[in-house]
């Protein structure tokens, strides 16, 4: 191996990425790997193409089979780059999704009843968004703290409820209308009247309430 060889590996080392200072992007470390491996396999198959356009010879089968090798290795590759790629995506979307109704809430020193103390506080300030979160956020860390379902940043909401509809049958109803709202709020940017909120308000401290009473038996 010549020195230039060598000094490339060596610079090409995780640690010489963090003495720049920027993040790595694993995305484009990952395409660029993917890329160096098909140069790679190309440089060391030797393909001969001239009995591909030679009807005289039987050869030409074979030559046509190793294209369509090649072609269909290419075409895996692609996929499943193509595939890890997506599901990157997704979870990300997913996650940031679901962070979201938690953006600068405290999960671990904060208690569902501090959670609907502060959507009150929102509301009157004008913020009525982030008051229907934060009531959407009291009644999934109540959840959470009995250990009926655990917080996961990696599903929908209409996900998390179908889960609970088998695990918390009594609730399914008055959550889904909560979960609907959210949405309409957070999503949609709509806007209630006061009284709507208040109505809003207090389903959401009933089911914090009503978890809150659950016992295990």
């Amino acid at each position: 191996m010549d020195f230039d060889t060598t000094m490339q590996q060596v610079l090409e080392q995780r640690k010489y990425d963090l003495l720049t200072g920027r993040a790595i992007d694993w995305q484009e470390r990952i395409r660029e790997r993917l890329i160096d491996a098909l140069v790679s396999i190309f440089d060391n198959i030797n393909i001969d193409l001239d009995p591909l356009f030679d009807g005289g010879s039987n050869e030409w089968v074979f030559g046509w089979i190793s294209v369509l090798r090649i072609a269909g290795f290419i075409f895996i590759i692609g996929f499943l780059a193509w595939l890890v790629f997506f599901i990157i995506k997704h979870v990300k979307l997913r996650r940031k999704k679901t962070e979201g109704i938690f953006q600068d809430i405290d999960t671990e020193n904060s208690s569902p009843v501090d959670l609907l103390k502060a959507s009150v506080q929102k509301a009157s300030s004008g913020n009525q968004r982030d008051a229907v979160r934060y009531c959407l956020a009291a009644i999934l860390l109540a959840l959470d703290q009995k250990k009926i379902y655990r917080i996961s940043y990696t599903k929908t909401n209409r996900q998390i409820l179908s889960e609970l509809k088998l695990k918390t049958p009594s609730i399914h109803h008055e959550l889904t209308i909560i979960v609907d709202i959210f949405n309409m709020a957070w999503f949609g940017h709509k806007k209630m009247s006061e009284e709507q909120f208040k109505n809003y308000w207090q389903k959401a401290s009933n089911i914090v309430m009503e978890v809150e009473g659950y016992s295990e038996e």
